[in-house]
């Protein structure tokens, strides 16, 4: 699941990519940066599956309504 760095680092990207009208969305995984940290989950090792960031990705992807207009997933560990 790689290190927890947080989607903050990515920042200085932002204004080369605004020039070519292409959106922007910062994406903390949960439990990382400014997402939801779950701290009563931290030491539930059986908790933190791969499974459960894909989902969690995927629900923003849906919530964001970017399914069908496509997207590029850029990720950094």
């Amino acid at each position: 699941m790689g290190s927890w760095h947080r989607s903050r680092v990515l920042t200085s990207l932002t204004d080369q990519l605004e020039q070519y009208g292409i959106s922007i969305v910062f994406y903390d995984q949960i439990g990382c940066g400014r997402s939801t940290q779950l701290c009563e989950k931290v030491s539930d090792e059986p908790f933190w599956t791969s499974d459960l960031f894909i989902v969690e990705l995927d629900n923003l992807v849906d919530h964001l309504k970017l399914r069908y207009e496509g997207f590029y997933l850029l990720g950094q560990s």
